[in-house]
């Protein structure tokens, strides 16, 4: 408790790295080892901390204003739920405000340099990618496997093993060097990461990757000819494999990726094994017919933080399928999870909140100060995938994405430090 203390009163005295580093540490790995139930009380807690203890920005208080508003419109319409149900939406409700909140202050009030946080997630990435491909170095084998067994035994990597890809792809591109560790050098990381990223044929994986990478060229800022160009290319692309693939190919990652917009896509399936292939389509249906079943009220502020999807009759779920249910706390679509709780305010604070990141990130994509771009864009990178992984995985409204969410708030602190500083078009500066 003695040490505890004196580290929480050293972060109001401006003092001490260590538990900063100490932090962002513990906050990303944590995430890629722990179960949400765990991590996301574990980020508020230290949130608390930054708030209680630390240099609090005002301007980060106003980044996560529509945050702060959806989670004080879930707990208008919680009573009669289950507690469990409400502290773990009320958890997750919490955990970006905690995160963008902490992110900020390590930009604003610690000064970590953009250096030292790509470092770690670097090295934790890389960390990450090897744990991902030594399936693959006790059992060789497995490569010469179909791609959905390969999914099967080994896994996917985690989304900050293509995070990490992409900056080191890009980094040095906008004159940032010094990006891997001493001991971890560019040519044993990246092959290395790109190797984990395309043997975890996981589509959200692939998309991110393809998001960040547009960002950082700025095919993303605005809507002009190279955006157009770019989303033609990607619709062309699915189109041609839509074309290739036999109708009857099942179980293949080339037929999952051709089945993406059907999983997804909001119906009400009849037929049990439709119901399995398309589930996310499915439940984001019963989500919204949840949604209509409530009085007025509850369109517009929700059912609250506890509320459950009604699935109609009980469905096998659990880990190998042998527990049933009726009722469902999360749905792999974040959007119509938000609509349950918060109601369409909830879906406008979410909004709120993506714009005003969207527009701060777009306002300095192409500026004359190398890092200044750099940053911003790949801020916007960042927000953009968050928008995606919300619609397939239940993102950060969800506690999914934390690496991308912390770098939100970040990203956006530190450009708010340099957005007054000489915009000379030079390599990153190594500010105090």
């Amino acid at each position: 408790m003695n040490y505890v203390y004196t580290q929480c009163k050293s972060l109001s005295m401006g003092n001490s790295w260590r538990f900063t580093l100490m932090l962002l540490c513990t906050i990303i790995i944590s995430n890629n080892f722990l179960s949400s139930e765990l991590f996301t009380p574990m980020a508020v807690f230290f949130g608390l901390i930054i708030v209680i203890f630390g240099k609090i920005n005002g301007a980060s208080i106003k980044l996560v204003a529509p945050l702060i508003a959806l989670f004080l419109i879930g707990f208008i319409g919680m009573y009669g739920h289950d507690l469990r149900d409400i502290f773990r939406d009320s958890a997750f409700s919490l955990t970006p405000i905690f995160l963008i909140i902490i992110g900020y202050w390590m930009a604003v009030a610690r000064g970590i340099t953009p250096h030292i946080v790509f470092k770690i997630m670097m090295t934790v990435g890389f960390g990450l990618a090897i744990v991902h491909l030594s399936t693959f170095i006790l059992n060789p084998a497995l490569l010469g496997a179909e791609s959905m067994e390969i999914r099967t035994e080994a896994g996917s990597t985690p989304e900050l093993v293509g995070l990490a890809f992409v900056i080191g792809l890009f980094g040095k591109r906008f004159g940032m060097n010094g990006l891997f560790p001493g001991f971890l050098p560019r040519l044993l990381v990246m092959p290395v990461l790109l190797a984990s990223i395309l043997l975890s044929f996981s589509r959200t994986e692939y998309v991110v990757v393809i998001i960040l990478s547009l960002s950082l060229l700025g095919w993303l800022s605005r809507i002009d000819k190279r955006f157009v160009i770019s989303m033609a290319s990607i619709a062309i692309g699915f189109i041609l494999l839509a074309v290739t693939t036999p109708a009857d190919e099942e179980y293949t990652f080339r037929s999952k990726i051709v089945r993406s917009v059907t999983e997804v896509a909001v119906s009400d399936y009849q037929d049990i094994v439709e119901i399995g292939k398309n589930w996310r389509g499915f439940e984001a249906h019963r989500a919204i017919e949840t949604f209509r079943s409530g009085n007025a009220w509850e369109h517009v502020f929700g059912q609250g933080f506890g509320a459950l999807v009604d699935l109609g009759f009980d469905m096998a779920l659990g880990g190998e399928g042998d527990v049933e249910f009726r009722y469902i706390p999360i749905t792999h679509n974040g959007y119509v999870y938000i609509l349950i709780k918060a109601g369409l305010l909830g879906l406008i604070c979410y909004a709120l909140f993506y714009i005003g990141v969207i527009r701060y990130a777009a306002r300095f994509s192409d500026s004359n100060n190398i890092e200044q771009k750099f940053l911003s864009r790949l801020l916007l990178g960042c927000v953009l995938s968050l928008v995606f992984i919300m619609l397939v995985v239940g993102g950060m409204a969800e506690a999914h994405g934390a690496e991308f969410v912390l770098l939100v708030g970040y990203l956006q602190g530190w450009l708010s430090r340099i957005k007054s500083i000489d915009c000379s078009p030079k390599s990153f500066g190594r500010h105090p």
